[in-house]
């Protein structure tokens, strides 16, 4: 994670006032590697203590402040700039954020964020009616809409891809308020303190009075960002909201609950703090696996009252139909490069059933096996798929295919497959993602051997281009690999 230092911060807001500036190139020297800026409600600053002139914005809705959080910026400017001014007197402010407030004291991680890392989105085409029905919640202003959104499916139906296509989707519209992907293979993104000062931080830079009252609490408080949940949410979320201008509902996404660590110790504050109205104008999109622990701070008793404060939408639950034309559409696209005829690729459809991911793996095995192409899908669709099996066992198989075939002993020395297999295993348990140096200092194996394995391997690892950490496709690569009743159809 890049820790540049910023030396000056800047604040430029008025009471009840839009800001938009579509500006990506004129301020190089924003800090600590910022996320991409919003589209449409871009932060603006200037370093002279002027107001810009205000001109009418179309793009924004009334009662939006932003804040910007500038480095080392000198000497810019910002062209395109739009300002409407919807009532209170106009003032700047300077330094609401100080470089202190922000970097020790929030204690965020950037790793969370939508736009960092390789998250993949919906592929153009596909899974319209489920991204159309979101952002018709998110877009209802409307009293009696809930303010939380719950999407549950089981693993591979594609929950983290719908959430980044979100993110997209509201940053567009200047409704992304902020994200938080959790993640089993990042430390920082499976700590669930991390949770809400990764928020607080994203929301600061969104709204300049949520900044200022935030300011508030961490002048008193300073150490907040390392306490329990309960605290967090009290202080640095619904009462700094509460202080907060804005005649319009953000969204602040956060997906795969499953994969944080202790979440409930933050869904059991967190999910009350919705369903009461405790943080109104507020929207929190959630997606998460269909896991107990998960499920009993959504499912009550009074199933009609959170109803009404809370939708439910199970993803495993999509009419087949739907899902089919869909992964078709990604197979498509995918495949494109390849000759499959009308029955072969039918043939693929109907094997993923409903699972996106095994479509992806398949997508992945078959594009990355140059001339090796057609027989690997020839083995693909030997895999046969009956009625009676468990929606993951035609996936366990599919992994177990591409492990047999990466490290059978028909193509490796039985020296060769037991420093693969030691690659595999140390790069799934390490806890989080190691470099393909550290793996071969690890395992005391040559560089060029583990970089070999995890090539034979693409269709389920990948290595990092931004840390060289190796990281799995999918969590369910994982479990796989940790369950000894999953994994045993491997050979291997």
């Amino acid at each position: 994670m890049e820790k540049k230092q910023a030396q000056e911060m800047t604040d430029t807001h008025t009471r009840n006032m839009e800001v938009s500036a579509q500006r990506s190139q004129a301020i190089p020297n924003a800090i600590i590697a910022q996320p991409e800026p919003r589209a449409g409600v871009d932060p603006i600053a200037t370093a002279q203590n002027h107001m810009n002139p205000i001109r009418s914005n179309p793009i924004l809705r009334p009662g939006l402040a932003d804040v910007s959080i500038l480095g080392q910026a000198r000497n810019f400017s910002v062209d395109h700039t739009q300002i409407n001014a919807v009532g209170g007197d106009q003032h700047n402010t300077q330094n609401y954020f100080g470089e202190q407030d922000i970097l020790n004291k929030l204690d965020y991680t950037r790793a969370a964020f939508h736009d960092v890392g390789k998250r993949s989105t919906c592929t153009e085409g596909t899974r319209a009616e489920i991204l159309q029905n979101i952002m018709n919640w998110a877009e209802d202003t409307s009293p009696d809409t809930p303010a939380g959104y719950w999407m549950c499916g089981m693993a591979g139906t594609g929950k983290s891809t719908i959430a980044k296509s979100m993110c997209l989707m509201l940053e567009k519209k200047g409704l992304l308020a902020g994200a938080f992907f959790c993640s089993r293979q990042i430390k920082e993104c499976k700590d669930y303190h991390k949770v809400i000062p990764t928020i607080t931080y994203q929301l600061a830079r969104y709204s300049a009075s949520y900044a200022i009252a935030t300011r508030e609490v961490l002048n008193i408080d300073p150490d907040i960002a390392f306490k329990e949940p309960n605290s967090q949410i009290s202080k640095l979320l619904i009462n700094s909201w509460k202080s907060a201008t804005s005649s319009y509902t953000p969204v602040v996404v956060i997906d795969a609950l499953d994969e944080c660590e202790n979440i409930s110790l933050v869904l059991k504050h967190f999910i009350p703090a919705i369903r009461n109205q405790e943080i109104p104008g507020l929207k929190l999109f959630l997606t998460s696996r269909p896991e107990q622990h998960i499920q009993d701070h959504f499912n009550v008793d009074t199933m009609q009252q959170e109803r009404q404060t809370l939708q439910h939408f199970y993803l495993h639950n999509v009419q087949k139909s739907i899902v089919r034309d869909d992964i078709s559409i990604f197979f498509q696209e995918g495949l494109s490069e390849m000759s499959i005829s009308k029955g072969k690729m039918d043939m693929l459809v109907e094997s993923s059933g409903v699972l996106f991911i095994y479509a992806a793996t398949i997508v992945k095995y078959l594009t990355g096996g140059r001339q090796r192409a057609q027989s690997r899908l020839k083995n693909v669709l030997n895999l046969k798929r009956t009625p009676d099996k468990h929606q993951t066992e035609i996936l366990d198989e599919l992994y177990s295919q591409i492990l047999n075939e990466a490290l059978s002993l028909s193509k490796l020395s039985s020296e060769e497959q037991e420093q693969s297999l030691k690659v595999l295993h140390t790069s799934i348990i390490t806890g989080q993602p190691v470099s393909c140096q550290i793996l071969s200092e690890l395992l005391d194996l040559d560089l060029e051997d583990v970089q070999a394995t995890i090539m034979d391997l693409q269709s389920v690892l990948y290595i990092n281009q931004s840390d060289q950490a190796v990281y799995t496709f999918h969590a369910s690569f994982v479990d796989y690999m940790t369950s000894e009743a999953r994994a045993k159809k491997s050979a291997l």
